[in-house]
């Protein structure tokens, strides 16, 4: 079932155990409420993609808790999709470090009036590096996926779609915080896996919003196909 809060406040330090909420920034959406449905769908293809390349089905997207003040949106969802979502991340925010080396160079390089060939194959190189992790986060995504080969293809294109749109997303200011907190009566054969989800959601240190975003246009933020 769908479960909805609607709040003029953020969500507290202290929400329901499994979810992930996604903190929107207005510029993605112009504050226009047409284009801010757009980035619900997105993130609800997105994860009903990866439910589906992590387990075979499609399950429906919870909608745990909405804050309007500063758009967060909060889904529930099991522990395998999060921790799948968490390693995908992960993967970008360790490749966007040798990305915003690269920026440094590029930026170096124009201070000195070298900015033709070599700044462009600085650029070259930062989608090169943002493709690599695409591609490694979706074979991760399905390394378990049972299905017939041209579904998996299908799901194959959507998360590489998907992707792109959520790494230039976070570059332009998204960030995703992935909540464990378990009830006193948790099931202990989860312990471990949320032990280690748990980790892996405080090593998620996001980039401040890139003043000049490489990855995605403001046309492919607003109007893409999602």
């Amino acid at each position: 079932g769908l479960k909805s809060l609607l709040s003029a406040q953020p969500p507290e330090a202290n929400l329901a155990p499994g979810e992930a909420a996604f903190t929107i920034p207005r510029e993605l959406f112009d504050n226009q409420l047409g284009k801010f449905s757009k980035e619900l769908s997105f993130i609800n293809l997105m994860m009903e993609h990866m439910s589906e390349a992590a387990t075979g089905e499609i399950k429906p997207v919870e909608l745990e808790y909405l804050a309007s003040s500063l758009p967060v949106v909060a889904i529930g969802a099991e522990l395998g999709l999060l921790t799948l979502l968490a390693k995908v991340i992960n993967s970008f925010l360790d490749a966007w470090k040798k990305v915003e080396e690269i920026r440094e160079i590029r930026e170096r390089l124009k201070a000195v009036g070298a900015a033709g060939a070599a700044s462009k194959e600085m650029d070259e190189r930062i989608i090169t590096t943002v493709e690599e992790v695409v591609e490694e986060s979706t074979k991760l995504a399905l390394s378990t996926y049972n299905g017939d080969g041209s579904r998996r293809n299908e799901l194959a294109n959507g998360l590489k779609v998907d992707l792109r749109r959520l790494f230039g997303q976070i570059e332009m200011g998204l960030t995703v915080e992935i909540r464990t907190n378990e009830p006193a009566n948790a099931d202990e054969s989860n312990a471990t896996e949320l032990s280690a989800l748990a980790d892996l959601a405080k090593s998620l240190v996001f980039p401040a919003a890139a003043k000049m975003p490489m990855l995605l246009t403001s046309s492919e933020i607003l109007e893409g196909e999602v």
